[in-house]
């Protein structure tokens, strides 16, 4: 069974590290990521500053004032990508 096509807005932060890898990945494209690249990786999409998305922007900058714990924002934010970028555990 096939499933819709999730879309997200990235920051072109995110675009040029891709394309600034050693061995570049394409826009679009996810395979396992090696460290300190992915936590590099981490780091950026942690930064409200680089995000492309103005809703996630404002979710990491006022999680507590609406009733998030920054924590847990940045579990389920930071997870996500795990999952895209396939993290080994």
């Amino acid at each position: 069974m096939k499933s819709a096509k999730m879309s997200l807005v990235v920051g072109q932060a995110y675009k040029k590290f891709l394309d600034n890898l050693e061995k570049p990945i394409e826009f679009g494209k996810a395979r396992q990521m090696k460290e300190p690249n992915y936590t590099k990786l981490r780091e950026l999409i942690r930064t409200p500053k680089f995000m492309g998305n103005q809703t996630f922007k404002a979710f990491a900058e006022r999680a507590e004032d609406i009733g998030i714990s920054m924590n847990a924002y940045n579990m389920v934010h930071e997870g996500f990508w795990d999952i895209y970028w396939m993290k080994p555990f």
